[in-house]
């Protein structure tokens, strides 16, 4: 990875204080990232978009399970109670953190190490597995 420096951005002295002191320039750094088909490629980006729609799926069931717990309790048909908090925000939360934990391994085997890597999902598409090949890009 190459870091590339952008603009020098310098803050001018306070005219108010006794002791006039630049505040320390900064240099913005800018990262070049080698091409999407070196970082993962369309692995890369649907194993993002599962860990993504995990935990937003995990955040609404808990709070769907908080703004409606009267209701829910109280369902029709003697239907029991849902338990969207344990099985909403637990199971969406630990399973985002599977597929976010993946998806980090994908971009240093890529990335870092260079090596050829492929997400395999497994248990109804919801389990990614990662693949790594010893064969350079």
């Amino acid at each position: 990875m190459r870091i590339a420096t952008g603009s020098l951005i310098c803050a001018s002295t306070c005219a108010s204080s006794i002791r006039s002191f630049p505040i320390c320039p900064y240099t913005h750094p800018t990262l070049h990232y080698p091409p999407i088909q070196a970082r993962g490629g369309t692995d890369g980006a649907a194993l993002f978009r599962a860990t993504f729609g995990c935990f937003v799926g995990a955040i609404v069931a808990w709070i769907a399970d908080i703004a409606a717990c009267d209701e829910l309790q109280q369902l029709p048909l003697g239907l029991p109670y849902p338990q969207l908090h344990a099985f909403g925000w637990h199971f969406g939360t630990t399973l985002g953190l599977l597929q976010l934990f993946c998806l980090m391994l994908l971009h240093q085997h890529t990335v870092r190490d260079g090596l050829e890597a492929q997400v395999r999902w497994r248990f109804a598409g919801i389990v990614p597995v990662l693949l790594a090949t010893a064969h350079e890009l």
